[in-house]
């Protein structure tokens, strides 16, 4: 009589190629794959960082526009760009811990939240240092 496997699997089998020896990691990669949990997995975070982009490049196409609305000078929009850089390599300095302690899921899903307020709030800019205080904050979702 065979002893059961004392290894606790969420799942008892998957779609695609796994090695057992890595913890069920994948070793293939089919992109017309919606399974779980690898393949769902990947798509989740494809869009998640795609979001996060997005909100972290808003600023850049719509610059001029936004120079032109709030009469900035061509040094204040180079201190919100500088701002927005250095609030990336800054946050990468934090979140990098973080995603070890926590987990790469929980941090960047707490990252996505927490970087939707200041986005949201983008729209609300009236001078050069609400701009650069925006600009700050957004940046942080560069870490991702």
């Amino acid at each position: 009589m065979a002893l059961p496997s004392t290894e606790w699997k969420k799942y008892e089998s998957y779609d695609i190629a796994v090695d057992p020896k890595q913890g069920d990691r994948a070793t293939e990669l089919r992109l017309t794959n919606f399974s779980r949990p690898h393949m769902r997995a990947f798509y989740i975070s494809t869009f998640s960082f795609f979001i996060a982009f997005l909100s972290w490049f808003s600023f850049a196409p719509l610059m001029p526009e936004v120079k032109k609305d709030l009469g900035l000078t061509k040094n204040e929009v180079y201190s919100a760009n500088i701002t927005a850089v250095t609030a990336t390599v800054a946050a990468r300095f934090v979140i990098g811990p973080l995603c070890d302690t926590f987990g790469a899921r929980q941090t960047f899903s707490l990252l996505l939240f927490l970087g939707c307020i200041p986005t949201y709030f983008s729209g609300l800019v009236q001078n050069a240092q609400d701009l650069t205080i925006i600009r700050f904050f957004i940046g942080i979702l560069g870490a991702t």
